[in-house]
């Protein structure tokens, strides 16, 4: 029975009633959509753009959203203007639902409002219409509320840990304990000059914490009452000693609304802890209590005597909190027996038992148990269905069995014999209870009673206990935080007493002299979490990693302005459960500093969890295994069904469940599943790099534009990832129209990005011995994660081991990215892509924000099988999207504010989808939005409001644009604008690599006209370029999009406000081939040179009408050819730039991934506007850098008279190098010695280390020939050394 304490609520409230303006909604009506059923049967439904559909077989809903910071008491909404079109289809499998759904949630300081308004009707002659257009408005009622938390326990603004000592003792068993002067003396705790007054006891005595964040758990670890038993005279004597009551871990707990008890295993621990203190406080006593002075209604003499076995032996799914423990199969036997003894057994009494058994068979006949009593069967159970073999179905069918027998003897011998109907069933047995009456007898153990029967209204019952002596006490632990003495009348042997039964009692009677004995555990120091007070942002570390847990918070303390705290997940344990493990302690706490904030402004807003998760709270599977624990649903049986979320620590303010679709978080909480500290360095290192690094770098290897390392136009990007279906979907195409629907979504947020679409069917699909692949999808994911983008989002099938069925996203793939400078945030709609709770596997979504070089700086990620759909995925991407990308109080939210408001955005969806999804990552931290707006003023001097000139073939154009703020005003700052001139959108058909008939035609825009650098002063720029041959003739919208930063800030923004198409009247004629200089690394580079296995392609490019990049035109693409392979060009149109200021001259930096070691051919083909071309041609050597190698060893010039400069190649790029020179006579004595240390940084071929032809003593060097030892070596200690000569002429 979980103890409820009651809370006293003082609620003062005012009303106001405020309506909103009208809105026009005009609905935009597309193709029918396809989705599946729970069984995977497809069904069409009609769809416009934010289409919602409650239910999988309901007609869509517009959702009207209204996120307000007032506390509102209702609202209501008032449709117009209504009007309607005739349906065309026909959907006899959708129903209507012609009912407005009103949704208000709170979140955090947040309320949440929804109305679901249903856009089709049955008009009044029958024909079903759908909406057009309607204006609505919204009118809110709120209140301002003031509460005052009185709860009637002890309690301050101190934890009680605060002072004193404290030790801890360990309880195995319920019932009375009993410390003594020698436990003390024993376990070297001093008491010789404690007053055994100032002796308390501390702990909460509940067994596992009630989930429930309404349940009245003390929020403060609470006291226990005592009884001593001395003569009082401030010394602890040696007969004297503590008497309290303790429950253990395991507990039966009263069900008020079934009126009975069922038993409750801890999950997180076997032992419960509770505390000692001594301090200069008076212990609470337990308090004597008189028996009810009104007549018996009944008299007791029986209790329910109830027991059960569970062992916690087998998690069948690897999810969930329900473990099965003995197995029936071959090889472990198919009959399980369990032993129970029920002394002073009734001999009319029944036994009654509960069975719950998980059974695994593919037939659904004979599959069942015989269950025998002491040898006697007493009942064979029905038969359990068979299972499905499809990988989403429920892995087994659950046989519940309720049975009661008569049993004379008070030893039962329960067997469970499985029928085993054939060779691959299986089946787990989970528990049995077992109940009967037996008479109220104190033995020698002492005994802890409970009647049901005497539950019921004005009940005033007589307990009457056998066998007892003067010296038997009998307490009421009902609320053991309130334990009583019962006066109780003794008569012979018998002790009575009378109490009101209204409600379930419990009770303990004992002889204090066999009380039970817990164990000593330990010290533990002063601590005092409930102290903290208006704090944003909690970080909860395992004590491994609290000095990177306190790095993180001590930037966002400087950098983000957050007032931060860094516990131990210990703390946390010691003070909100005793010391021992419980998932709701970390609730508790986070709900005690919400609940006790000064104001809702200043209550907690960010949780972050340092450490990895399992499924395992007790290590059964991992025993070393370090771990913050996370919720596991109850259903452990389906992969559908069972979840794992940390939105439970954030639901703070909530009478529902998290099982519940009312129920919402109150918090940002996001974790970094950190495997060791290697992980968590890691992760803090890739937060501060992101947020605030000041690393300077060129800009796409251009001189002259140095800006910090993290900005780039990549912020611009945002890649989207669709799968092409499955065999067992039927190759469904509906993941790309999903896809085309989210970008459809946040284009409606944020038009200043481009649109990256990989779609596996628009691409060549590959047969291989291992099944299909689509290798060109893997190598587009590469190369833009190793470039950056601002988000990644996937839409497909996936699982631990990566993305789709052809496996284009390996873990091999995620290990291999190197995009530090640019890392996006994913949004992954897959199955259990990021399993972060499996302790014996590391998922490949983990290994995505593990990546220590970059891979994911945040994942708005899934951990267990998801449905697609609106109601599900899509709509849970939609809301995420429509989240991050709006200000949130005046300015752009962080990311638990994102994922806290979609999760509020979003409904629960099917089987708890909206659970499934976890933020890995950190809360606190804002995205990387470019502060500035970039705009588009004028096209060749005409302003662009005014209809300037179309875009034209070989046209000269200039395009001038300013730098503005939020406010729309020119901003007087300097730096360079990064501009990408596109033409018109290119329509794409997928390939219908499935041969389903199905493809998707999709617009992408994948033609540069011109791609450069300009210098921004005072706010102000502009660029020219020629605008190639090549470009599509046919007239429509084109694009600039824009990159603007200096050395401290940066912007963006776009334009479509210009047309491109047909060809210049003026253009002159040209037929001069551009030069084109090809170099590996950098332009150190020497033909025959040495490279690592990632060598990037830098050419330098120049043409006095500049470089075709438009790729709309036949073979005239910027094209690279490695080793020879005529076939498989490498196409660099989208890796040229013009440099600053110069639409003729510009590079290309192209990263090549992965070469063989050994000699390789490289040949690259540009071409001009014109369709004038020009080629070079190099050839290289790559040495892995897994191992260093030097090459190419020389110093110039040679011989010498006063100066030299030594020069060499190396394989390891962006590495630190520790050179050492060493210079001999030819006699082997050394006479000069030269050390440095070099940085790689982008280039094999580092700068010249100089010498002046002097010795160690600054004397020069006499004439001859000498000898010199070039010494390399890197941070992993790894080096390489070779002799060359030198030649000294004076």
């Amino acid at each position: 029975m979980k103890v409820f304490i009651q809370i006293t609520l003082l609620t003062f409230m005012f009303f106001n009633i405020k309506a909103q303006e009208n809105k026009h909604v005009a609905l935009v009506w597309e193709n029918d959509v396809t989705e599946r059923l729970s069984n995977l049967e497809p069904i069409k439904k009609p769809y416009f753009k934010k289409a919602f559909y409650p239910t999988k077989n309901c007609f869509p809903f517009y959702v009207v959203s209204k996120i307000t910071q007032q506390n509102v008491d209702d609202a209501s909404i008032t449709i117009i203007d209504t009007k309607y079109d005739k349906l065309t289809s026909s959907y006899p499998w959708l129903q209507y639902d012609q009912k407005i759904q009103k949704i208000i949630k709170k979140s955090g300081t947040e309320t949440i409002i929804q109305f679901l308004i249903p856009v089709i009707r049955q008009n009044e002659i029958g024909i079903s219409e759908k909406m057009i257009s309607f204006d609505y408005s919204i009118t809110i009622k709120t209140n301002s509320i003031s509460q005052l938390r009185t709860p009637n326990l002890r309690s301050s603004a101190n934890s009680p840990l605060a002072t004193g000592d404290w030790y801890k003792i360990g309880v195995t068993s319920t019932g009375i304990q009993k410390l003594s002067k020698s436990f003390f003396s024993n376990n070297g705790i001093p008491i010789s000059s404690v007053n055994p007054k100032n002796i308390r006891i501390f702990g909460y005595s509940e067994g596992m914490l009630s989930e429930d964040a309404t349940s009245g758990t003390p929020l403060s670890i609470p006291e226990i009452p005592i009884h001593f038993e001395g003569d009082n005279d401030g010394v602890f004597n040696t007969n004297e000693y503590l008497l309290f009551f303790a429950k253990a871990a395991n507990t039966w707990e009263w069900s008020q609304t079934q009126k009975k008890y069922n038993h409750e295993k801890h999950l997180y621990t076997d032992t419960v802890f509770y505390y000692i203190n001594i301090d200069t406080d008076e212990a609470k006593r337990i308090q004597l209590v008189n028996e009810s002075s009104s007549p018996s209604t009944n008299s007791i003499t029986t209790y329910e005597n109830h027991q059960f076995h569970e062992l916690d032996k087998y998690n069948l799914i690897k999810s969930g909190k329900q473990w099965f423990g003995e197995r029936f199969d071959l090889s472990n036997g198919l009959t399980q027996s369990f032993n129970f003894s029920f002394p002073n057994k009734v001999a009319e009494e029944k036994i009654h038992i509960k069975t719950r058994i998980g059974v695994r068979s593919t037939t659904n006949y004979n599959n069942n148990f015989v269950i025998k009593a002491n040898g006697t069967t007493v009942k064979t159970s029905a038969n359990a269905s068979k299972i499905s073999s499809n990988y989403t179905a429920q892995y087994v069918m659950i046989l519940n069995d309720t049975d009661s027998f008569d049993l004379t003897s008070s030893n039962l011998n329960l067997s469970f014999t499985y029928s085993f109907p054939n060779s691959s069933a299986t089946a787990w047995f989970d528990y049995v209870e077992v109940k009967t009456n037996c008479d109220l007898r104190l033995n020698s153990n002492q005994l802890f009673f409970s009647q049901p029967s005497t539950v019921g209204s004005g009940n005033i019952s007589e307990f009457q206990i056998s066998n007892t002596t003067s010296n038997s006490k009998v307490w009421d632990v009902t609320n053991p935080y309130n334990t009583q003495e019962v006066i109780c009348n003794l008569s012979s042997d018998i002790l009575s007493f009378k109490i009101e039964t209204d409600s379930i009692k419990e009770f303990v009677v004992f002889n204090p002299s066999i009380s039970k004995k817990p164990f000593f555990a330990g010290k533990i120091a002063n601590q005092n979490l409930a102290s903290y007070v208006d704090i944003d942002y909690i970080l909860i570390s395992l004590n491994d990693y609290l000095n990177e847990t306190e790095e993180l918070a001590n930037f966002h303390k400087n950098n983000s302005k957050l007032s931060t705290k860094v516990v131990s997940l210990q703390e946390v344990y010691n003070e909100f459960s005793n010391g021992h493990a419980d998932i709701t302690a970390i609730r508790n706490f986070i709900q005690h500093l919400y609940e006790n904030a000064s104001n809702s402004e200043t209550r907690i807003k960010y949780l972050f969890l340092m450490g990895d998760g399992s499924y395992d709270p007790k290590n059964r599977v991992n025993k070393g295994l370090k771990y913050i624990p996370s919720f596991q649903s109850e259903n452990s049986i389906s992969p559908t069904s069972s979840f794992v979320s940390d939105d439970y620590f954030g639901m703070l303010n909530d009478a529902n469940s998290i099982y519940s679709s009312s129920a919402s978080v109150d918090i940002g909480i996001g974790r970094f599943p950190a495997r060791n500290l290697t992980d968590a360095k890691g992760f803090v290192k890739k937060v501060k790099h992101y947020a605030s690094s000041q690393n300077k770098m060129a800009y796409n290897k251009l001189e002259g534009n140095d800006i910090k390392s993290t900005y780039g136009d990549w912020k611009n990007t945002i890649l989207f990832v669709a799968d092409d279906g499955s065999n067992s979907d039927g190759y469904t195409v509906a993941h790309m129209n999903q896809t085309e629907m989210i970008i459809d979504a946040y284009l409606d947020q944020d038009s200043s990005f481009n649109s990256r679409k990989v779609y596996f069917d628009a691409y060549n699909k590959e047969s291989t011995a291992g099944g299909g692949r689509y290798h060109d999808v893997s190598e587009a994911i590469r190369i833009t994660m190793n470039e950056g983008a601002f988000f990644v989002s996937y839409i497909g099938h996936g699982g631990e081991a990566g993305w789709g069925d052809e496996r284009v996203l390996s873990v091999s793939d995620i290990n291999a990215w190197d995009n530090m400078n640019g890392m996006p945030v994913f949004v992954t709609a897959t199955c259990e892509f990021s399993r972060y709770d499996d302790p014996e596997r590391t998922a490949a979504g983990e290994l995505v924000i593990l990546n220590p070089n970059g891979g994911a700086i945040g994942m708005i990620t899934t951990t267990r099988l998801v449905y697609g759909g609106i109601s599900n995925n899509i709509g849970f991407s939609i809301n995420f999207f429509e989240s991050v990308l709006n200000e949130l109080n005046g300015e752009m939210p962080r990311l638990g504010d994102a994922i806290r408001l979609t999760k509020a955005l979003s409904p629960l969806g099917t089987n708890f989808n909206n659970r499934k999804f976890v933020l890995l990552g950190d809360p606190a931290l804002k995205m990387a939005y470019p502060k500035y707006n970039v705009v588009t003023t004028k096209i060749n001097d005409t302003d662009i409001l005014n209809s300037p000139d179309t875009l034209k073939a070989l046209d000269k154009i200039k395009i001038s644009g300013e730098i503005r703020d939020d406010n729309d005003e020119l901003s007087i700052i300097d730096g360079y604008i990064y501009p990408i001139v596109y033409d018109k959108l290119n329509e794409t058909s997928t390939l219908n690599n499935n041969g389903t008939g199905n493809t998707v035609t999709f617009y992408n825009r994948n033609s540069i006209i011109y791609k450069g650098v300009a210098t921004v002063t005072d706010g102000k720029f502009e660029f020219e370029f020629i605008v190639p041959k090549d470009i599509k003739y046919t007239f429509g919208s084109g694009r600039i999009s824009y990159y603007f930063a200096n050395d401290s800030i940066d912007g963006k923004g776009f334009s479509e406000d210009l047309t491109v198409g047909g060809s210049s009247s003026i253009a002159t004629n040209d037929d001069i081939n551009p030069i084109v200089e090809l170099f590996m690394n950098d332009t150190n580079f020497i033909f025959g040179g040495l490279t690592n296995e990632n060598p990037v392609i830098i050419a330098n490019v120049s043409d006095d009408n500049g470089i075709n990049t438009s790729g709309t035109s036949l073979g005239h693409d910027i094209s690279a050819v490695l080793d020879e392979d005529f076939n498989n060009p490498i196409i660099l149109n989208n890796y040229y730039s013009s440099t600053i200021n110069d639409y003729k001259s510009g590079n290309i930096a192209y990263p090549l991934n992965e070469l063989s070691d050994g000699q390789h051919s490289l040949s690259l083909k540009v071409w001009d506007v014109n369709n004038n071309s020009g080629k070079a041609y190099t050839e290289f050597i790559v040495s892995s850098n897994s191992k260093l190698a030097i090459d190419h060893i020389f110093n110039y010039p040679n011989p010498f008279t006063n100066y030299t400069e030594f020069y060499f190649e190396h394989n390891q790029i962006d590495q630190d190098l520790d050179v050492l020179i060493k210079i001999y006579t030819v006699s082997g004595k050394l006479i000069k010695s030269i050390k440095t240390q070099i940085n790689s940084l982008g280039n094999n071929k580092p700068n010249p280390i100089e010498w002046d032809g002097k010795d160690d003593y600054g004397d020069q060097i006499g004439r001859g020939v000498y000898i010199y030892q070039l010494e390399v070596q890197i941070p992993n200690g790894d080096s390489s050394k070779k002799l060359e000569k030198l030649v000294i002429l004076r």
